[in-house]
């Protein structure tokens, strides 16, 4: 059976991030979760829920900030840890506290079990539009909790001066950046799923490589650039995989076009749906379609939300009774 290295970051939910653990939790595999570190009392309350879970090792460095380094440190961070600490591991799988399982312990034992593939999305910027190539163009400063666009601390005049004057209109007299050893950057979605030589190739290149780091660190949504551009650029891009049912419908893309959101991260993600937030918060209306994915995982649901409880609690029957057929 495959070993499984599950990395989770988490910022709210301790109830939910211990159901998605207990939904995939067997003697093989491990959780490595990073809680952002300005969410204490939910990280305490965390601590508590997991205290008899041995195989659970929970950290808590980072304030994280939406499309800042800091999501990119956590990852690092993580991955060293598993590398570490679960040296036999098979697959290092990267995840989101509101994702959950959409297929059974044993389909995902297997999927990974019968693969030594990567899984990520990723395509190159230039063939994105000039919105994704400011991204790496220009210098971006989104550490702060005072204009971060998420933050509750965000100061309205300061939010408005780096955005609105910053970035719409000094930067359009400003140099554009090289990118580092002048390599193409690629961007696509933060989740992975990668093979223990990889995890280890990407540790190593950036203790190798600080200053790909240090250019990294003020790029925008560096979560969606940072391991992308490693792989795209390396000779890990060879590895790639995808999920087979969908590899057609990506083949026959346009080159433009090429760029799938969210196949690649092996998690059904809905980011088309009108009036629906992006990604939406699943609920009832997805079930047929998670019932039918051929995805291990979805994104992203909550505890909180009554209509997205009920898709859990739907999902968990469905999972039991499959289970269950497949004991028989």
């Amino acid at each position: 059976m495959a070993r499984i290295a599950y990395l989770i970051q988490a910022h709210h939910e301790p109830e939910l991030c211990l159901r998605l653990i207990e939904r995939l939790d067997t003697p093989q595999n491990t959780f490595f979760i990073h809680w952002d570190k300005k969410s204490k009392l939910d990280y305490e309350k965390f601590k508590n829920l997991i205290e008899n879970h041995k195989n659970v090792h929970v950290y808590s460095e980072f304030k994280m900030f939406w499309m800042g380094y800091s999501l990119v440190a956590a990852t690092i961070l993580l991955l060293r840890k598993a590398l570490e600490l679960e040296p036999q591991a098979d697959y290092l799988v990267l995840m989101s506290g509101q994702d959950y399982a959409i297929k059974t312990i044993n389909e995902i034992n297997e999927f990974y079990s019968n693969s030594q593939c990567d899984y990520i999305s990723l395509n190159k910027l230039a063939t994105m539009g000039p919105e994704f190539l400011n991204k790496t163009d220009y210098h971006h400063f989104l550490e702060s909790d005072y204009w971060n666009p998420k933050s509750p601390q965000k100061n309205k005049l300061l939010f408005k001066l780096y955005f609105g004057i910053y970035l719409k209109k000094m930067t359009k007299w400003l140099p554009k950046r090289k990118m580092y050893q002048n390599w193409s950057p690629f961007f696509g979605s933060q989740w992975f799923s990668f093979t223990y030589q990889t995890s280890k190739f990407i540790i190593d290149f950036i203790d190798k490589n600080p200053d790909y780091v240090k250019f990294m660190k003020s790029v925008e949504a560096p979560d969606e650039i940072f391991f992308q551009t490693i792989i795209g650029n390396t000779k890990l891009l060879e590895n790639i995989g995808e999920i087979e049912p969908y590899k057609q419908q990506t083949d026959n893309l346009t080159n433009n076009n090429k760029y799938i959101y969210k196949w690649g991260s092996l998690k059904f993600m809905d980011w088309e749906s009108p009036n629906r937030a992006k990604p939406a918060t699943l609920d009832m209306r997805d079930y047929e379609s998670l019932a039918n994915s051929h995805f291990l995982f979805c994104r992203k649901v909550s505890e909180k939300d009554p209509k997205s409880k009920e898709l859990l609690d739907q999902l968990d029957i469905f999972l039991g009774k499959k289970n269950d057929l497949t004991q028989g």
